[in-house]
């Protein structure tokens, strides 16, 4: 594993890389996750954000729309990253393609 101050221990992933076993460990727990979690997982707000980020809209633009402040459409995109386990917001937009909500 690779240490690093930021998280503050002892991690591996794509973004920490160093022991290419824990990077395949962790990249095939998210390809479990992807698997296993049902888009259900996702609620309206959840799909509205991804609607509205895969329409173009900055994040700006987006949080006018769903009348939130823009830390509020980041912070809610971080958790819809997190439940599809997608590294960014173009992978979260390139698999809820994939799963057809937008």
């Amino acid at each position: 594993m690779t240490s690093c101050i930021a998280c503050a221990g002892q991690i591996a992933s794509p973004r920490h890389p160093g022991d290419e076993a824990a990077t395949r460990r962790f990249s095939s727990a998210a390809e479990q996750s992807r698997e296993s979690d049902p888009p259900s997982a996702l609620n309206d707000r959840d799909v509205a954000l991804l609607r509205h980020l895969a329409d173009g809209k900055s994040t700006a633009r987006t949080a006018a729309a769903m009348s939130v402040t823009t830390n509020t459409v980041r912070t809610r995109m971080r958790r819809v990253r997190d439940k599809l386990a997608a590294e960014d917001r173009d992978d979260a937009l390139s698999i809820a393609r994939e799963i057809g909500i937008v």
